[in-house]
């Protein structure tokens, strides 16, 4: 279905182009076409709407630090989970995503001494779903967030320059 949008918005901007002389008004017109075929190519890139956000599923690897600056490029952030069903939806589309080794980065950090903020907006951890035990600061190194697959996707937290995590990112539609 969504092909067949592509086909005939591309089917009437060619015909545009081909039978007369480009005004202004056709030119805006190409223009907000042009927009609207670059919003539909970003949800054909694997991002998934929930909520009025977009959320993007990795299919690669990457260290906390990439992950964010990753997630910036592509016009958000590092997924801020806000409450329950936001971390269920997730979920279960972490349980059907590509499976990486270690799970997928969020964008919690641990600024001070077990102050959990959100790098987006530097906001408090106000909901969150951590392994028993978690956070643990395991040696002192432990300062990002993660879903953690061998724990059924419960928060983890780990190392900043662990590799084998894939990454969510997040942002308004």
């Amino acid at each position: 279905m969504i092909f067949s949008i592509v086909f005939v918005v591309l089917g009437f901007v060619s015909m545009i182009k081909s039978e007369s002389c480009l005004g202004q008004k056709e030119k805006s017109l190409i223009s907000g076409i042009r927009s609207s075929l670059k919003t539909l190519e970003e949800k054909l890139e694997g991002w998934k709407e929930y909520k009025n956000h977009c959320y993007y599923f990795s299919s690669d690897t990457k260290t906390w630090p990439e992950a964010e600056r990753k997630c910036r490029n592509k016009g958000g952030y590092l997924v801020q989970i806000s409450g329950s069903s936001e971390n269920s939806w997730v979920v279960t589309i972490l349980t059907k995503a590509v499976q990486h080794q270690f799970g997928y980065w969020m964008g919690a950090t641990n600024v001070k001494d077990g102050q959990w903020k959100w790098i987006n907006d530097l906001s408090k951890v106000q909901y969150s779903n951590w392994i028993p035990g978690q956070p643990d600061n395991s040696k002192g190194v432990e300062d990002c967030a993660s879903f953690w697959k061998d724990n059924n996707y419960n928060w983890n937290d780990v190392k900043s320059n662990h590799d084998g995590l894939g990454y969510i990112c997040e942002k308004l539609v």
